[in-house]
């Protein structure tokens, strides 16, 4: 459980601070949005992950899906964009690759 736990905040970290370098960070409301999102997809994933299984296969999907409803939260706060999701998945995949370092048999 406490590895549940580091990877929740691991990922609001990074990914917040990864979007805090783009040029959202002006958005309104930018610092709550990113960490109600984060903590919504975090806790989702890892709670269906429970059920599923953290094969690569499952993992994928529900980090696609993670990707696309937090870029959805964005969407909608602040329209939308390729330059958005391109953001969105960029701070996604590197909360997962620090993820995969730190936790190397997370997934498998």
């Amino acid at each position: 459980m406490d590895e549940v736990f580091l990877c929740l905040v691991l990922t609001m970290a990074v990914e917040l601070a990864f979007l805090a370098c783009t040029p959202y960070r002006r958005k309104p409301f930018f610092v709550p949005l990113c960490l109600l999102a984060n903590f919504a997809t975090n806790v989702s994933v890892n709670m269906i992950a429970l059920f599923w299984g953290r094969s690569w296969g499952v993992v994928l999907v529900l980090e696609t899906l993670a990707v696309l409803a937090e870029y959805s939260v964005y969407e909608a706060a602040w329209g939308g964009s390729r330059r958005l999701f391109l953001f969105t998945l960029l701070a996604n995949a590197l909360s997962f690759g620090l993820g995969l370092l730190l936790f190397p048999g997370a997934v498998g």
